[in-house]
């Protein structure tokens, strides 16, 4: 069994689902895109594995409900589909990370800062993993 087919029916079985704010975010980075924060109670993360719908679930100020961004709703908790790994930093209306699209063996979509390639903020459609040559994502949680 390959890594995709592995990684698709371990999640169809995961009950993986967070959407929630997140307080004490603290980031730093090379970008000049991402705000640098320091124990922001302005953050939030979207972490599932289903499809999702730029409905805002949270209510979040300053979220688009016409575009995928840092306030989308889950169609479900458990089960497989689209997928989305998000963090966000809401009070600046700024994806700081996303890597959606990772149940199918498919190309996913990869990005950091707000995406410019389409109207959504959060790279939701660009499928542009493969335009990638190095991909390594080290996630450091206190």
């Amino acid at each position: 069994m390959n890594g995709a087919a592995r990684n698709k029916r371990y999640l169809r079985r995961a009950k993986i689902f967070f959407q929630t704010k997140v307080a004490n975010l603290t980031v730093r980075s090379n970008l000049r895109s991402i705000p640098k924060l320091d124990n922001s109670d302005g953050g939030n993360i979207e972490f599932w594995s289903v499809n999702y719908a730029s409905n805002p679930k949270l209510n979040l100020p300053g979220n688009d409900s016409a575009h995928y961004d840092f306030d989308d709703e889950a169609s479900g908790m458990f089960g497989s589909g689209y997928g989305s790994m998000q963090i966000h930093s809401w009070k600046d209306k700024t994806t700081l990370w996303a890597f959606n699209h990772f149940n199918y063996g498919d190309i996913c979509d990869l990005g950091i800062g707000n995406n410019k390639g389409n109207e959504h903020r959060d790279y939701t459609f660009m499928w542009n993993g493969e335009s990638y040559k190095i991909r390594k994502l080290s996630v450091f949680v206190k």
